[in-house]
């Protein structure tokens, strides 16, 4: 049963982390003890012979193993309430601040997480109360599984859970750490596999241990590689090497997380020229529509107020188009279906036009970027909607990205230059199935001006010369949820209350077959 608002406002999960703290202290303690054992036993076997001495040995040898095994069993709990702690006291702020906006606006709201209007008037329309049903419950839901996760993980730690509670007999070593690395070479189907072989206790020695073993690694499901990220973060940003660019990143990188709502960080990967980083808003272990954004030439993980092709700007849009399908959703009366929206800046992009013209870009990255769409899929137990949204150099990434089979559903190519880059490698594609996908799940938008995808720098294909590709809108248009702007250049795409964003979030919501999107007229 899911845990009800009163009793997350009535938590406190701040006393997880100061039982971590202060059980960190008694490991300390034990710690020492163990050490004066070790030394102790050392001068027992050096200054006293015989059989007396032996058995002495032996059984002191014999305690000093349970301590020991005692003290990884002991860690083990402490990384669990650290982590529960960390992850619980955001939770619980999002439901204290959700229901206190609730109220604000004139509803009441139940302990199930329902808000109804009050009846007054006032801004609390029945749209806009279903809308915050829909977030109270889903964080309650969140809550409720990092609580019940902490609890399991405790539990199955717990050293002292023996009839009398003695410690076993014979108690399991821990194993080694180099024992539970990931598999090398493995599929995003065969990483989930070796993941859901580990026990709980032991994903969580990784993620405080060895995080940058499965942050990055397609296949563990999002809500692990955000905490492993999270702590690789903090490892990262004490590194007196790091570069400008990185510690430009990483402050990007703690802004986004610092905002209101789920986030995850799915990839932060320093090596390479420039940093690449992908950050979702929302959860991607839970949503029913998950979208990947995939941008193009010039894109950077720091920020470049210039020219707006950087993270902070890929996250505010992002957070446009969850908004948008949001609202999509609510007008089609699927109110409890949720969304998350990924900006994957998992690859290093051409830096100008000119590099845009040579393959390797795309060449190189499709493999990562297949293996990251399979993986969202593959780390889940049931199936999500997934749409991959490629804008410029990104489109051509995506196509051949999806050339290789993908989990996704649909596709939507904004002002792309073309699909393929290296007809030698990957095919011409000419139709949509050489996507794997079906008539209706590819989407093509073309703005007004756009010099990029006017120039057809991979010219043999671009989307709208694929059969059975559908053709959206980014003219001003009335759409189902009102009026909308027109995107006019290259740049425009994402932007706020724009058709463009519309239709895109109409695909996103997985809505394409019921015609809610805007089209070109012929």
């Amino acid at each position: 049963m899911t845990v009800t608002i009163p009793q997350v406002t009535a938590s406190n999960p701040a006393t997880l982390s100061d039982a971590a703290a202060q059980l960190q202290a008694k490991i300390a303690q034990l710690d020492t003890s163990i050490d004066t054992q070790r030394r102790t036993l050392a001068g027992l076997a050096a200054g006293w012979e015989g059989d007396a001495s032996a058995a002495a040995v032996a059984g002191g040898e014999k305690t000093l193993e349970r301590l020991t095994e005692l003290r990884q069993q002991l860690q083990t709990i402490q990384t669990t309430l650290s982590t529960g702690g960390t992850n619980l006291t955001p939770l619980r702020q999002a439901v204290v601040d959700v229901t206190q906006q609730a109220v604000a606006l004139g509803a009441t709201v139940g302990a199930d997480g329902t808000v109804t209007p009050s009846g007054s008037g006032g801004p609390m329309t029945p749209q806009v109360a279903a809308a915050y049903s829909t977030v109270l419950k889903t964080l309650l839901q969140q809550f409720d599984a990092v609580d019940q996760a902490t609890a399991d993980a405790v539990t199955n730690a717990a050293p002292l859970n023996a009839p009398g509670g003695e410690l076993p007999a014979e108690p399991p070593p821990a194993p080694d750490i180099e024992e539970l690395k990931p598999p090398e070479g493995a599929t995003d189907t065969e990483v989930n596999q070796w993941w859901d072989r580990l026990s709980p206790e032991e994903q969580q020695r990784l993620i405080a241990e060895k995080p940058e073993w499965i942050g990055n690694l397609d296949g563990v499901p999002g809500t692990a590689r955000d905490l492993a990220n999270r702590n690789r973060l903090e490892t990262l940003r004490r590194d007196p090497n790091l570069t400008d660019q990185e510690r430009a990143t990483i402050a990007e990188i703690d802004a986004a997380l610092a905002k209101q709502g789920t986030r995850q960080l799915l990839v932060v990967d320093f090596d390479g020229d420039h940093p690449k980083v992908a950050l979702a808003i929302g959860n991607v272990d839970t949503a029913d529509h998950v979208s990947v954004y995939v941008p193009g030439t010039g894109s950077i993980p720091w920020d470049n107020p210039t020219d707006g092709n950087d993270l902070p700007a890929y996250i505010e849009q992002s957070e446009w188009l969850k908004t948008e399908t949001e609202r999509v959703l609510l007008d089609a009366g699927k109110t409890d279906e949720t969304v998350a929206t990924v900006a994957w800046l998992g690859y290093e992009p051409p830096s100008n036009v000119l590099q845009a013209t040579r393959p390797h870009y795309a060449d190189d990255n499709a493999p990562e970027l297949a293996s990251f769409i399979n993986g969202i899929d593959s780390s889940r137990d049931t199936d999500p909607h997934l749409t991959v949204l490629g804008h410029s150099y990104g489109s051509t990434l995506a196509s051949e990205a999806l050339q290789r089979g993908t989990a996704a559903d649909d596709v939507v190519f904004m002002g792309s230059p073309g699909l393929e880059t290296d007809p030698q490698q990957y095919r011409v594609p000419t139709s949509v199935q050489d996507l794997h996908l079906s008539e209706g799940h590819v989407y093509v938008q073309h703005a007004k001006d756009d010099l990029v995808a006017n120039a057809r720098i991979f010219g043999q294909t671009i989307p709208s010369d694929l059969v059975g590709f559908t053709d959206l809108s980014t003219n001003a248009e009335t759409t189902a949820l009102g009026p909308r702007d027109e995107s006019t250049g290259h740049s425009r795409y994402s932007f706020v209350d724009t058709t463009a964003l519309y239709n895109q979030a109409v695909v996103v919501a997985g809505l394409g077959q019921d015609d809610r999107y805007v089209k070109v007229e012929p």
